[in-house]
């Protein structure tokens, strides 16, 4: 979701339609306003979805922050952070009591620290094809860390253009293996997460043939 939020009704609404529709997390952006303060206030209008951040580990100040917010939220904070800075991200979500932290890496040669480190991996997604034989290389570090049926791999990836795409995507993305997929705020998610399932609405085409 955007690190702002010009109209805040509009905002926190998109926030509980989000997670009416089944989203597993909202991730917020760097943006104008403090992302803590969002993430609190989508901690109000919420009670499943996990609320996660991107920390810098060169922050100061954030074992208190994520402490309030992990109690606030009822244990569904979440953090994300670059696999250069993770461990001391894990350090501190371990101090300020705990809560999961995925690490961001797409060079392969990092992927073994973050699975010894940290509750999940976040990629950026390529092809199916590509993305599944490192779904598959991480699969098998996490067993070598023991840390299988644990840890979490996600893939980001654009919204596509229409339902049939998705579903598509969906499927290939869960029989490779990833845990789910991440997506950049668009006002057609909860549309595509309600109605995955039905075909795309072409009426209004066949009303223009006649």
């Amino acid at each position: 979701m955007p690190g702002e939020a010009p109209e805040p009704g509009e905002f926190l609404a998109d926030a509980r339609a989000l997670e009416a529709a089944g989203a597993d997390t909202l991730w917020l952006e760097a943006g104008a306003h403090d992302a803590w303060m969002l993430a609190a206030a989508i901690a109000t209008v919420t009670s499943r979805v996990g609320i996660g951040l991107t920390v810098d580990d060169r922050a100061t100040g954030l074992v208190p922050r994520i402490r309030t917010l992990q109690r606030f939220s009822r244990g569904r904070a979440r953090l994300q952070a670059e696999a250069r800075g993770l461990e001391r991200v894990v350090q501190l979500a371990r101090e300020a009591g705990g809560c999961r932290v995925l690490g961001r890496a797409d060079d392969a040669g990092a992927w073994s620290g973050v699975t010894a480190l940290a509750d999940g991996l976040l990629l950026s997604g390529a092809n199916p094809e590509e993305d599944g034989a490192r779904l598959e290389r991480i699969r098998a570090l996490t067993a070598e860390t023991a840390r299988s049926g644990v840890f979490e791999a996600w893939v980001e990836l654009r919204v596509p253009e229409a339902r049939e795409a998705w579903r598509r995507a969906v499927a290939l993305y869960q029989g490779a293996g990833a845990t789910g997929l991440v997506f950049p705020f668009d006002s057609r998610l909860v549309d595509l997460l309600r109605r995955a399932d039905e075909e795309d609405d072409r009426s209004d085409l066949a009303l223009a043939q006649g």
